[in-house]
């Protein structure tokens, strides 16, 4: 390892914001956080010195993944497994303008149950967020007609539920009009903030983790959600998916413009897009609403989990497999095409 690697992720542990001690868990061993960091024995040693949080198993350290993920991908040397794979995962956001926008349709299947099924009893359910592609123009298949409650939401009665359907979506960029928009999704822009991986039950936590440079799609859309509501402006924030990226389940910004339009304020991919090298040039323009064909909305608003479980009294978080696939423009059912426009 090159001292100048070195030294990267000594200045990045500077600035790091380790997962709080509750929500920790020791599931890495020194083998894999050196494969993750990039590093020898003794560089990792010194990390822990520094501060990176570690555990002692008898005579061994073991580590939280994302910790190391989080630091890891923010070295900036280009060479570590999270950054191979965060690039990896976000090669769409290279691709031009009329590819972004183009009806798509994909596959859509989920599973949702309880993480110990061995122990699942006294009356266990779940629920998942149906997904809404006709909240922005697209469409949905079903193979027979379900019913949701009133948030949009798909429940069993048993410990597991499956949902399956085709979906067609697209994408729109706009112009945004309004200046007082246009500025504050610039100030959240310029902040430099970090993506990081972080549990579910802190990512609203708006101002603990801001000010500490951090922030996941939840936070970002919480904190332009606050900003838009005491400019005066009308705005919501949404929970739902990225598709064709692991199934990254995303939240952003709706927000009314002067024109009277919906415009999508979608920050983590702004602050992303400066990670990346070829990225689409509109994906991080302030005055630019970027809702692409990647994303697939709920009714949620974007602190609600998409999927729940409960089961001897309590709700958990619950086990989900979800599948999203592309099917070809030639194989789409006829009622899901649309022509490029």
């Amino acid at each position: 390892m090159t001292q100048q690697a070195t030294d990267r992720l000594f200045d990045t542990l500077a600035g790091f914001f380790p997962i709080p001690a509750a929500f920790r868990q020791a599931d890495t061993d020194a083998v894999a956080a050196r494969q993750l960091l990039g590093c020898d024995d003794d560089t990792l040693a010194e990390l822990v010195r520094r501060g990176l949080p570690a555990t002692r198993d008898g005579a061994r350290l073991r580590f939280d993944q994302r910790d190391l993920f989080n630091l890891a991908l923010h070295t900036g040397s280009g060479r570590t497994p999270p950054e191979l794979a965060f690039r990896y995962a976000l090669r769409w956001m290279s691709l031009p303008t009329d590819e972004l926008t183009c009806a798509r349709t994909w596959t859509f299947t989920a599973d949702v149950g309880c993480r110990t099924p061995r122990y699942c009893d006294g009356d266990p359910g779940s629920a998942l967020a149906v997904p809404a592609p006709q909240l922005y123009g697209g469409a949905i298949r079903l193979p027979e007609p379900i019913d949701t409650d009133a948030a949009g939401r798909l429940r069993s009665h048993g410990e597991k539920l499956h949902f399956q359907a085709e979906i067609r979506v697209d994408g729109e960029f706009t112009e945004i009009r309004s200046a007082q928009v246009r500025d504050i999704y610039a100030g959240f822009l310029a902040r430099s903030l970090r993506w990081s991986k972080l549990p579910a039950a802190i990512q609203a936590d708006v101002d603990t983790l801001l000010p500490r440079g951090i922030a996941t799609c939840v936070t970002a859309s919480l904190y332009l959600e606050r900003r838009c509501h005491a400019a005066g402006l009308t705005a919501r924030t949404r929970r739902g998916w990225v598709l064709g990226m692991l199934d990254l389940v995303h939240a952003w910004v709706e927000v009314v413009d002067t024109d009277g339009t919906i415009k999508i304020l979608d920050p983590i991919f702004g602050l992303f897009s400066s990670m990346l090298p070829d990225s689409n040039p509109l994906l991080d323009r302030p005055d630019i609403s970027a809702r692409t064909n990647r994303l697939l909305p709920t009714a949620l608003s974007a602190a609600q989990p998409l999927a729940t479980h409960g089961c001897r009294g309590t709700v958990s978080e619950p086990s989900v497999a979800a599948v999203i696939l592309p099917v070809s423009p030639d194989s789409a059912p006829a009622d899901l095409r649309r022509e490029k426009q």
